[in-house]
């Protein structure tokens, strides 16, 4: 799917709303329930499957959040693995991707970079903890939160 193709209107029980980011294998798009019709607030994200590989990693996703809890891993909150288009929920949250600070942002302090790198390597051990890798650690999938 590129970003002329068109979103589906709504997965399980969420509508979709603007894409956020298209990938290779999915898409995601911010969301909210579909029975807030009329409320202006978009606070989840669905990623959905947009190919084989992306019906695979939607599966982990799934399974993995079953298992892994930890601040600085993003839950998981709902999704679908098996139907049509395999999609999977999160809180939509508020920040940059890690490339977005790379390639806009100043240099931060070193506390600031080494505050970072600890935040990750902690999220990556609860993951590991657990059996489980993520399989694609890259600035542009590290959200740094506004917070």
């Amino acid at each position: 799917m590129t970003p002329a193709c068109s979103l589906p209107e709504k997965l399980g029980i969420w509508r979709l709303g603007k894409p956020i980011h298209f990938g290779n294998e999915s898409v995601v798009a911010a969301a909210q329930p579909v029975d807030a019709q009329h409320s202006p607030r978009w606070d989840y994200a669905v990623k959905f499957a947009t190919g084989d590989c992306g019906r695979e990693a939607i599966d982990r996703a799934i399974s993995a959040a079953s298992e892994v809890n930890h601040p600085n891993v993003v839950p998981v909150l709902d999704g679908d693995p098996a139907g049509t288009n395999p999609f999977v929920v999160m809180p939509l949250l508020a920040g940059r991707s890690m490339q977005w600070h790379l390639q806009h942002d100043a240099e931060k302090p070193l506390p600031v970079v080494l505050w970072f790198v600890r935040q990750l390597c902690q999220a990556l051990h609860a993951c590991h903890s657990a059996s489980w890798t993520h399989g694609d650690v890259k600035p542009d999938n590290i959200l740094v939160a506004d917070n």
